[in-house]
């Protein structure tokens, strides 16, 4: 009976460790994506400039800067954070996050011009939209 045990507990083992050796190898890596960060990682480098912080004072200097509304800087301090510690996802995270933000702000701002107006109008009168002309400089 022991024996048994014993070698079902091993044969569980060797099934545990042959799955995650395998699940290291991950199925769903992308080689562009993976080429794309490494890119991203080498422009961010040059443009953060010298950094003389740890990653954990650059952490306070980004919050404090977020706290006095001081997006310029904190996205640059950001961009040091990132170089100083690549490897933090938290950091890539902090970095998206305003870039996102801005994005979205910019597309809300794109439902109110007159454009919009026209588009739900012509819906509410079943009839085809007449839209301003655009702009020469657009």
């Amino acid at each position: 009976m022991i024996g048994l045990v014993r070698a079902l507990t091993l044969a569980a083992l060797l099934v545990l460790g042959l799955t995650s050796a395998h699940a290291a190898d991950k199925a769903f890596k992308r080689d562009d994506l993976a080429d794309a960060a490494i890119r991203l990682e080498t422009q961010i480098k040059p443009e953060a400039g010298a950094v003389n912080k740890t990653a954990q004072q650059l952490k306070t200097d980004v919050d404090s800067a977020f706290r006095r509304n001081d997006f310029r800087a904190g996205l640059q301090l950001i961009g040091q954070l990132t170089a100083v510690a690549p490897n933090d996802s938290g950091n890539w995270l902090r970095l998206a996050g305003p870039s996102f933000d801005a994005s979205l702000a910019l597309e809300m701002m794109g439902f109110t011009g007159p454009e919009v107006k026209e588009g739900l109008a012509a819906l509410r009168e079943k009839r085809a939209p007449n839209f301003p002309a655009e702009p020469k400089d657009f």
